[in-house]
């Protein structure tokens, strides 16, 4: 999991799902977790959005300005500029999983979100 390993680095993690079963494995992992359906009262809540699903679930009216979006499932160019109307930061990671091993893939995000949570600490 990303989430665990955003989680080792003491991260604020919270992991978007949608069915019963998906939160009570979150809750015995010990993840915060939200309704992705529901994400519209929640989303301005985030400074960094890791999108997996590849449809658009990330509402963009309450989205906070420079939240950062990594984009892992593809992006269409119509949302790419509402995200960037909106100075969000919008990473395109989509070909990264495909392109890669998955141990790869995912030592490059880890190493792109702790880059990312360096730079906004400083």
């Amino acid at each position: 999991f990303l989430s665990k390993m955003l989680k080792d680095i003491n991260a604020d993690v919270t992991v978007g799902a949608r069915s019963k079963k998906d939160f009570a494995l979150l809750d015995c992992l010990g993840y915060k977790r939200v309704n992705s359906t529901k994400l519209d009262d929640e989303i301005s809540k985030y400074e960094i959005i890791i999108n997996t699903v590849d449809h658009k679930i990330i509402p963009l009216q309450n989205i906070s300005e420079n939240t950062v979006v990594i984009e892992l499932a593809g992006i269409n160019v119509d949302y790419y500029n509402q995200l960037k109307d909106k100075n969000c930061k919008v990473i395109d990671g989509k070909a990264l999983p495909a392109k890669y091993a998955i141990d790869t893939a995912k030592e490059i995000l880890y190493n792109t979100i702790k880059n990312i949570i360096e730079e906004e600490m400083v």
